[in-house]
């Protein structure tokens, strides 16, 4: 590993480690890059096209949003990003947010209280995030900008994202099957969680 990408933070090797005016990139994150430069040089009635900001792809966003209805959509998990236009975002609070409250169902006790209170945190986010964006949208920030870069993270942490959703079915699965079974070898479970986190930048470095 020489660096880390300033976009994912993803750690590079010295074949991957692509420079930009001195800064370090992954070959994913530049793609992405060009793909939405491509999308945004696609949109000249965009009403930013003739502001002091134009040419900039960060200050371009498509439509007025509505910060209240932004609010209304986000009740429901991951709704609320997906007003803005940030599909992979959405998919990603619905899955953590969904995932936690499974796990919080799974356990008992203080685990559950911490699986439980982690995604009511990460909810309550989530709709703070949706304002926010919608905020920042009608002063002509992009929303895909912030898409894009997700996207670019969770191309370089696919393996990551897979087993973490596979870890939570196999668990809903036997939790269905042995219900007490989860709750008499949990800290077992997370043991061998911790050892595989442990290990995983290791992996990731000898790559």
């Amino acid at each position: 590993m020489t660096a880390s990408c300033q976009s994912c933070r993803r750690n590079l090797c010295r074949a991957c480690d692509h420079r930009i005016r001195g800064l370090p990139y992954c070959q994913d994150c530049i793609v992405a890059g060009i793909e939405l430069w491509r999308l945004q040089q696609q949109r000249p009635s965009s009403p930013w096209a003739n502001s002091p900001a134009a040419g900039n792809p960060i200050t371009l966003a498509r439509s007025k949003r509505s910060i209240l209805l932004a609010l209304l959509c986000g009740i429901f998990p991951g709704l609320g990003a997906v007003y803005n236009g940030q599909n992979v975002k959405a998919l990603l609070h619905f899955t953590l947010i969904a995932g936690l409250w499974t796990l919080a169902d799974l356990f008992s006790g203080s685990l559950e209280s911490l699986l439980g209170g982690t995604g009511v945190a990460l909810y309550i986010y989530s709709l703070i995030d949706a304002c926010r964006t919608a905020r920042q949208a009608n002063l002509g920030i992009d929303p895909q900008i912030e898409d894009e870069r997700i996207r670019a993270w969770l191309r370089g942490h696919t393996n990551l994202a897979g087993i973490g959703l596979i870890g939570i079915g196999s668990l809903t699965t036997i939790n269905t099957i042995f219900p007490e079974l989860l709750n008499r070898f949990w800290p077992v479970i997370l043991v061998l969680l911790g050892l595989f986190l442990v290990r995983l930048p290791l992996r990731l470095s000898a790559k």
